[in-house]
């Protein structure tokens, strides 16, 4: 089962009427508006994650992404600060030059890549 069947099935898992159980070409499963099932939804489910993990990534998607790996990277070296009593950050993306940009951007790209793989196996 991928990891989309998976989600699928968690969040739209099998209801069957009362005392209905699963039989051949009667299945027993409720029906939502329309008669739609559960199996309609999982599938409705399955298809739009598929759809959405061929699309490429937007440029806000990986900006936001690279930004996230270089401050976590950066995290380790916060800075206290004695007379606010709170952490201040050293790690400034504005600050970062443009070529550390493009680093971090292709590592988020990279790690963005490598987890729409998961979901499709």
């Amino acid at each position: 089962m991928s990891a989309v069947e998976d989600e699928s099935a968690r969040r739209y898992p099998a209801k069957y009427w009362p005392r209905h159980e699963p039989d051949g070409d009667h299945p027993g499963k409720l029906a939502y508006l329309d008669g739609i099932t559960t199996d309609d939804l999982q599938a409705a489910f399955e298809s739009g994650a598929q759809w959405q993990a061929t699309q490429p990534f937007t440029a806000v998607q990986v900006e936001e992404a690279a930004k996230q790996i270089y401050l976590a990277v950066s995290a380790a070296v916060d800075e206290y600060d004695h007379w606010m009593g709170t952490f201040k950050a050293l790690a400034v993306w504005d600050d970062l030059a443009e070529e550390g940009r493009k680093f971090y951007r292709k590592s988020a790209r990279d790690a963005l890549e490598a987890v729409r793989k998961t979901v499709l196996e």
